[in-house]
């Protein structure tokens, strides 16, 4: 088996502006599955890592600080950092306080980090679902239109019984919505029209990933594993209270992948689309 990262480059001049630099920001632990996000004004860094590994580096260090990431509702993993023009947000699992492991993810969590050095944050609990585990969240945010600029999206996967073998037990897409000026979360909706399994292998709708365009009013890229392929979804002017307009694209060879939309005055089409698949 063979990994292999492929990005589809319409701004190729990106990859010509500045040398890169491999850094190792932990060895302790066995951290993984990290994410990265970038001030697009101070140009700081952030940083995290299973199960509640945070890193800091601001314009001027030369070392990134490593704290612990903490939440009233728990830190187990899974994390998704993203900048909504200056306001951090940081997706992760929930520990919910007073219950057993599998028990405690029984919602999403959502912080708003306004000073990560100093551990300043504000934790929203979404789609919380006591008898269900909710699993895999990702981010994006609309920084383009006017009507909806500031709003956060966040999709995630739900599972009726986690690795059950019954085929009655089910796996699906969820869905919330941040508004700022309600400084909330939305009641979850499922956004998907087929289910999964509950096996987190090849037949599990899981793995959704989003991608907010300035042209497309909102484009959803959501990936199982195989054979569901990917769901396709142009929003209505409500960005996600609609279902609407679903479309099942396979695309062979792919497993797993992310997508990112790069605001450079393009269409979506037109933007970088980095892709991480098995063959």
């Amino acid at each position: 088996m063979r990994i292999t990262i492929t990005a589809l480059l319409a701004l190729a001049f990106l990859l010509t502006q500045a040398q890169f630099t491999h850094v190792t920001l932990d060895k302790s632990g066995n951290p993984n599955e990290p994410s990265i996000a970038v001030h697009p004004k101070t140009k700081s860094i952030v940083s995290a890592s299973n199960i509640n590994n945070f890193y800091v580096k601001e314009l001027g260090d030369t070392d990134y600080k490593k704290i612990k990431s903490t939440s009233p509702l728990g830190v187990y993993g899974d994390p998704v950092l993203h900048y909504s023009d200056t306001c951090l947000f940081f997706a992760h699992l929930a520990k919910t306080p007073q219950k057993e492991y599998g028990d405690w993810f029984d919602r999403i969590v959502v912080q708003k980090i306004t000073d990560p050095v100093n551990w300043i944050e504000k934790s929203y609990s979404v789609g919380y679902n006591s008898h269900k585990m909710q699993d895999k969240p990702w981010l994006c945010s609309d920084n383009h239109s006017a009507r909806w600029k500031g709003n956060v999206y966040v999709n995630w996967t739900e599972f009726d019984t986690y690795d059950s073998d019954n085929p009655l037990d089910r796996s699906r897409i969820r869905f919330s919505k941040y508004m700022a000026s309600a400084d909330t979360f939305s009641a979850a909706i499922t956004l998907s029209d087929t289910t999964g399994d509950c096996l987190d292998s090849d037949n599990t709708l899981e793995g959704v990933t989003t991608a907010v365009g300035k042209k497309v009013r909102y484009m959803r890229f959501g990936q199982a594993m195989t054979p569901f392929g990917w769901i396709k979804a142009p929003m209505a002017e409500t960005h996600g209270v609609k279902t609407a307009g679903l479309q099942h694209n396979q695309v062979d060879g792919i497993w797993r992948c992310h997508i990112l939309c790069v605001r450079m005055g393009c269409p979506l089409s037109l933007a970088i689309r980095l892709m991480i698949y098995n063959m």
